[in-house]
């Protein structure tokens, strides 16, 4: 049998509403309530986490944790919804828009990016090693129109 954590973890992930209702019947922690909001942003399953937030969920647990997974996931519903309710694209020194980094070059999409540079994401934040590791074409190119259009 899982942890409460876990089964917390694996339904707010998988979406399922009715099973995690059921689970904080019986009362819920602070700590609950941000795990699932995390799980909630890093898969998109945003009727979960406004569900959540009603609740008083908080997107900074674990430094902002949730953003991260979405972004480094290419969940771009899960991000703009984080970002709709003020997350700072900028949040952490920059660390959405270098996870953005890793899954343009790994998943070969740049929605993500693109997004984060539209809302404002500072490219003084680039760490010089994950351009190193990871920066190719697309990205040099992408990079290149935010810098030409000021973003």
């Amino acid at each position: 049998m899982e942890s409460r954590e876990t089964q917390i973890e694996i339904l707010a992930g998988d979406g399922n509403l009715t099973e995690l209702k059921r689970i904080f019947d019986s009362g819920y922690s602070q700590l609950e309530l941000d795990i699932a909001l995390e799980n909630a942003i890093a898969y998109s399953r945003i009727k979960m986490a406004e569900y959540l937030l009603e609740l008083g969920a908080d997107f900074s647990n674990y430094d902002y944790q949730g953003t991260y997974y979405a972004v480094h996931n290419n969940e771009l519903e899960g991000l703009k919804f984080a970002i709709e309710r003020g997350v700072n694209v900028n949040t952490n020194e920059g660390q959405l828009l270098n996870t953005a980094i890793v899954t343009v070059y790994n998943t070969k999409d740049p929605t993500t990016l693109n997004y984060l540079l539209e809302k404002g994401a500072d490219l003084k934040f680039l760490s010089k090693k994950i351009m190193d590791a990871f920066e190719n074409s697309e990205i040099k190119e992408i990079k290149k129109n935010a810098t030409q259009h000021g973003v």
